[in-house]
C-alpha cells in the first residue's frame, strides 16, 4: 500500500480498494484490519482519509452524479478547485472544522450539478463498466473497461480486472466456495467458514482459505500466474494425471507455462513486508549479518539459506529501510562482498569470505 503515502483525498475516492473499505469495511474484516494498520502507521495521511470518506458517503447520496463517468471526472476537476481555493495557506482552522468547511462545499456543488444532470437531455448514453447477468443458480459478472470491486455473500472480497469475467454460485455450498474466472482479479479471502476459497481458471486451481492473493489467466497469454500476497494457498494443474498440489506462502508464486504445461514456484517480483511497519526496523549498526538475515526473513515471510561458518564475522552497518527486498540484498552483497540467488521459493547467498578470525567487513552508511 506504499503507493497510498502520496495519494490525494480526491485520488483515494477514486480508488477501487479505498471504496470497497469505506463501503463495505463493517462486513468485511480482512479490508478493515488492513485500512485500520495503515492509517495507524500512517497518522499524517489521516486528514486526506477522513476527508475522502465524507466526500464518499456525500457522492453516494447522489446516484444522478456519479452514474456517468465523464460528468464524475468534470465534479472532481470543480471540486479539487474549490478545496484548493478554500484552503488557508497561512493560519489553519481546527481539523473538523476543515472537514466541515469542505464538505458544505463540496455539498453545495454537488447540488447545482445534480440539477444541470437531471436536466440534460436523456439520449446521452453513459459508458458501460460491467456487465452482471443474474442466472437461476449463479451469477456472472463481467468487467470490461474499469476494474470492478465485489463483495461476495462470505466476506471475500474479489477486484476484477479490465477484460475479466468471474461466475460463482448465488449462494455457496456448505461444503466449499468455488468461483470460475477468465482473465485477472484480486483475491481476500475470508476466513469466517471452515470452507476452502477455490479460484478455478482454464489451466490451474487454487484452494486458500484467510488469504489475499492475485490471479492472472488471460486465454491469450502465455502463461497463468498466481502470487499470494499473505497466507498460504495451494494450487493443482487441472488436466495432471495425479492430484499433486504445490504450496505457495506469502510473497510466493506460482507460474504455469501453457506451452509445455510446466510449473514454476518463486518468490514473487517485489515480495512485501508481512507485518507492521511500526515493529520492524532495517536500520543496522555493527549488526552480525545472521541476525540481519532474521531480520529480512520475519519481516518478508521468507527463507534465506547462507553458510553460517563463511558468513561468522561479517557485521554490517547500513540503513536498509527504504529499500525493496533485492535491493536490500544488493547492498548487503556490495558491502559483505557476497551474491545471492532466487532458487525456488528460497534466497540462497554465496560468498562471504568472513570466517571468525578474520577482518569485519563493515560498509558506511
Amino acid at each position: 500500500m506504499d503507493r497510498y503515502l502520496t495519494y490525494s483525498s480526491s485520488e483515494f475516492v477514486h480508488d477501487a480498494d479505498f471504496l470497497n473499505w469505506v463501503n463495505h469495511g463493517k462486513q468485511h474484516m480482512l479490508v478493515d484490519q488492513r485500512w485500520r494498520t495503515w492509517v495507524e502507521n500512517n497518522p499524517h495521511k489521516a486528514d486526506e482519509i477522513e476527508e475522502a470518506r465524507m466526500l464518499v458517503f456525500t457522492l453516494a447520496k447522489e446516484p444522478a452524479v456519479v452514474a456517468s463517468r465523464l460528468l464524475r471526472e468534470q465534479v472532481w476537476v470543480r471540486i479539487q478547485s474549490t478545496l484548493r481555493d478554500n484552503d488557508e495557506p497561512l493560519e489553519q482552522p481546527p481539523l473538523i472544522s476543515r472537514w466541515y468547511s469542505k464538505l458544505a462545499v463540496t455539498i453545495g456543488l454537488i447540488a447545482l450539478i445534480a440539477v444541470f444532470v437531471t436536466r440534460r437531455p436523456a439520449h446521452v448514453s453513459q459508458p458501460k463498466v460491467a456487465a452482471v447477468e443474474a442466472g437461476s443458480s449463479t451469477i456472472l459478472i463481467k468487467a470490461n473497461q474499469e476494474a470492478q470491486t465485489l463483495v461476495l455473500s462470505d466476506g471475500s472480497s474479489i477486484v476484477l480486472m479490465p477484460g475479466s469475467t468471474l461466475e460463482y454460485p448465488r449462494d455457496f455450498s456448505s461444503l466449499h466456495r468455488d468461483v470460475y474466472l477468465s482473465g485477472e482479479a484480486y483475491f481476500e479471502v475470508s476466513d469466517e467458514t471452515n470452507q476452502p476459497f477455490v479460484v478455478r481458471t482454464s489451466h490451474l486451481t487454487l484452494a486458500a482459505l484467510g488469504t489475499s492473493f492475485n490471479v492472472r489467466g488471460y486465454e491469450n497469454e502465455d502463461d497463468t500466474r498466481l502470487q499470494v500476497k499473505n497466507g498460504r494457498a495451494s494450487v493443482t494443474q487441472n488436466d495432471a494425471t495425479s492430484a499433486s498440489s504445490i504450496v505457495l506462502l506469502s510473497n510466493h508464486q506460482a507460474v504455469f507455462r501453457h506451452l509445455d504445461k510446466k510449473m514454476i514456484r518463486s518468490l514473487v517480483d517485489d515480495p512485501g513486508i508481512l507485518v507492521p511497519l511500526a515493529q520492524v526496523n532495517f536500520l543496522f549498526h555493527g549488526t552480525p549479518i545472521k541476525t540481519v538475515f532474521e531480520s529480512i526473513e520475519h519481516a518478508y515471510g521468507i527463507d534465506i539459506a547462507f553458510n553460517e561458518l563463511k558468513f561468522s564475522g561479517c557485521v554490517l552497518d547500513a540503513d536498509l529501510n527504504e529499500l525493496p527486498l533485492y535491493g536490500k540484498l544488493k547492498t548487503i552483497c556490495d558491502k559483505v562482498a557476497c551474491s545471492y540467488e532466487v532458487i525456488d521459493s528460497r534466497i540462497v547467498m554465496h560468498g562471504g569470505g568472513c570466517e571468525a578470525g578474520f577482518a569485519k567487513v563493515v560498509g558506511g552508511l
